[in-house]
């Protein structure tokens, strides 16, 4: 076997396939299981999302706030700690991760976030530790020498603007984590993503890797925009706000339903974002691409064929998913990588002589 650079970036004109917080269909979300099985399914990244502990080290945590993703709500010693906190204008109520040392956070159990829908993977609760961005670095390059092929990571910043209120540079700290890493340039196998602008054109100014803007139908309102100093925010309908966007990111992380059409047989259509996006060359890697009926776009629920789905379906999600590349996307987000690298082998199978 040649030896892999585990600096180098994996093949452009690939699509790709991103697991969404590891296999987290099959596993708790951000643990060591989750990844481990997403790259032994066939995943090109594994995907953190990042927030911050109170010594300032970033860590692999959907969100700060985690008494649903970890055991803190069991344990006494913590029982203190328990707060009410405004973030980003939403109130949460629980534990948070930025009034955690990371040697307490090491103390804590990961579980399952959705137990109601993926009750299969609460068996698998209580046996892995919250990992932080640099072991999931370490992950993906031993496993990139392992599997024989390159392995990248595709971190989010999470409520970048309130780690900042709170004293925390989350941009800086990133890039020290890719220098320390070897990643911190172009070709690295590494894609940043940030439903926030601020943060992208900021490490657009320090920084050559990759870069992804996330987007839902969800747009600040003036008020937050003015406290936050947002003076820009993209206009994800029109060519001119994607031709500004294109000037601090590489591509778009859109939800799927942005990039898709009802067609008047029923059948979906790429959107007008998506065709537009393309025009400006900007990468499309949608999320919410998943396999469970409930989560997917309210019109897609709707095909008799996802009725009848019980569960998980492995056919039916695989058809989905190939619907969703055929749309001319440039990679996916997935809970599901092993059904999303099946999809994928499906184009090249029928592109084939």
């Amino acid at each position: 076997m040649q030896p892999v650079d585990t600096r180098a970036s994996i093949a452009p004109a690939q699509l790709i396939v991103i697991a969404h917080r590891g296999a987290s269909g099959y596993r708790p979300e951000h643990t060591v299981s989750s990844y481990q099985l997403a790259i032994e399914q066939g995943a090109d990244f594994i995907e953190p999302d990042l927030v911050m502990t109170k010594d300032g080290v970033l860590i692999a945590r959907h969100e700060n706030e985690i008494s649903t993703t970890t055991d803190v709500a069991e344990r006494s010693e913590f029982a203190n700690r328990r707060t009410t906190k405004t973030i980003d204008d939403e109130v949460f109520e629980g534990w948070f991760t930025e009034d955690f040392t990371l040697e307490e956070l090491k103390t804590l159990k990961a579980r399952e976030r959705r137990p109601e829908l993926r009750p299969d993977n609460v068996a698998m609760n209580d046996q892995d530790t919250i990992l932080t961005l640099d072991e999931v670095i370490a992950i993906a390059k031993t496993a990139s020498i392992k599997m024989g092929r390159t392995i990248g990571i595709y971190p989010e910043l999470k409520h970048p603007h309130y780690h900042e209120s709170l004293g925390f540079d989350m941009v800086d700290t990133l890039l020290t984590s890719l220098d320390q890493a070897g990643w911190n340039h172009r070709d690295a196998p590494v894609y940043v993503q940030c439903f926030w602008p601020q943060p992208l054109m900021e490490i657009a100014t320090k920084s050559t890797v990759k870069r992804i803007f996330l987007a839902t139908r969800w747009q600040p309102d003036e008020t937050v925009m003015a406290r936050y100093g947002l003076d820009y925010w993209p206009d994800l309908q029109s060519q001119s706000g994607l031709q500004a966007l294109s000037q601090f990111a590489d591509g778009i992380g859109p939800s799927v339903d942005l990039l898709i059409d009802r067609a008047a047989d029923g059948t979906i259509a790429p959107s007008t974002l998506l065709q537009n996006a393309k025009q400006e060359g900007l990468k499309l890697h949608p999320w919410g691409v998943n396999a469970e009926p409930s989560l997917l776009p309210t019109f897609i629920q709707s095909n008799p064929t996802v009725e009848a789905w019980n569960g998980v379906d492995e056919r039916a999600a695989i058809n989905w998913y190939q619907m969703v590349f055929e749309l001319g996307v440039d990679g996916m987000f997935t809970d599901y990588p092993d059904l999303s690298i099946r999809a994928r082998s499906n184009l090249v199978s029928s592109d084939s002589p």
